[in-house]
């Protein structure tokens, strides 16, 4: 069984990430999967975590979490500045809340398959290119 996760990123507002109260369920994990969907007006990844430790809440083993940005196979690329980019193998935390959206402010990337973690990229935006 596997819960779905969605964040839905609007135009107008933030507001469903603006929360100042601390999340409601905390998850760590390891990104099993990682796919770009490409159907909707912005591009978002969804991610496959094999939860391993959750706080505040009862969680599927699997659950998908659906982040704003990715890159395409032809190599363009969105990125919302803030939003980390993870890879299979990535261990990672997410804060929810209560309707279990994940919370931008609340994503972290713990350990990467290959390395040290380094730092996210922009502060803020969303960066369109194609490498």
């Amino acid at each position: 069984m596997s819960t779905f996760i969605l964040l839905l990123l609007g135009a107008a507002s933030a507001a469903p990430m603006a929360s100042s109260a601390e999340p409601r369920v905390v998850l760590e994990g390891e990104v099993r999967d990682a796919s770009v969907d490409a159907t909707g007006p912005f591009l978002v990844t969804r991610y496959t975590v094999a939860v391993d430790w959750v706080e505040g809440g009862v969680l599927a083993p699997t659950v998908e979490l659906v982040l704003p940005g990715g890159r395409l196979p032809s190599g363009w690329t969105q990125h919302v500045g803030g939003v980390p980019v993870w890879r299979v193998g990535d261990r990672v935390r997410a804060g929810m809340d209560d309707d279990l959206r994940p919370r931008l402010a609340e994503l972290q990337t713990l350990t990467h398959v290959d390395g040290p973690v380094g730092a996210v990229g922009a502060t803020g935006g969303i960066t369109l290119r194609h490498e």
